[in-house]
């Protein structure tokens, strides 16, 4: 006896394109006959090798929607984005933007050893003078 499990549902919602299989079995013993379960893992096949993996949490999460989308040519950056009715209010999006510093402060400690308060608080002046809130950055102090 054979069954196949699917543990997560197609990227396109249609069961083509931008999936990659990745099979387990595990052996079960079934009504005195030894059954062989194949479970399914679909994961998300990147159009673009360049792409980031969907985190963890969202992807055992149904109700995760994805917000942000930022890419960078070397040149340009492009973005999309979803606003939420969950969100009438702007400020939540500080909220992001905050996680995300938080986020990057780890990263370049754990990469570069940086401080993350100083990494915060150089996001922060980069994210107030690109708004036209602060003077140009001084990049002598970069460090």
């Amino acid at each position: 006896m054979v069954r196949h499990e699917p543990l997560f549902p197609s990227t396109d919602g249609q069961g083509r394109g931008g999936d990659k299989v990745k099979r387990s079995l595990t052996n079960q013993a079934a009504s005195g006959y030894g059954a062989v379960t194949l479970s399914f893992q679909l994961l998300h096949f990147m159009s673009n090798t360049n792409e980031l993996p969907i985190p963890g949490l969202a992807t055992r999460d149904t109700n995760a929607e994805e917000l942000l989308r930022v890419w960078f040519n070397k040149k340009d950056l492009d973005l999309s984005l979803r606003v939420i009715e969950e969100w009438p209010d702007p400020l939540a999006w500080g909220v992001v933007f905050a996680a995300i510093t938080r986020h990057l402060g780890a990263v370049y400690q754990a990469k570069h050893g940086k401080d993350p308060e100083q990494t915060a608080n150089r996001i922060c002046t980069a994210f107030c003078s690109d708004l036209g809130f602060l003077p140009e950055l001084d990049e002598s102090q970069n460090k």
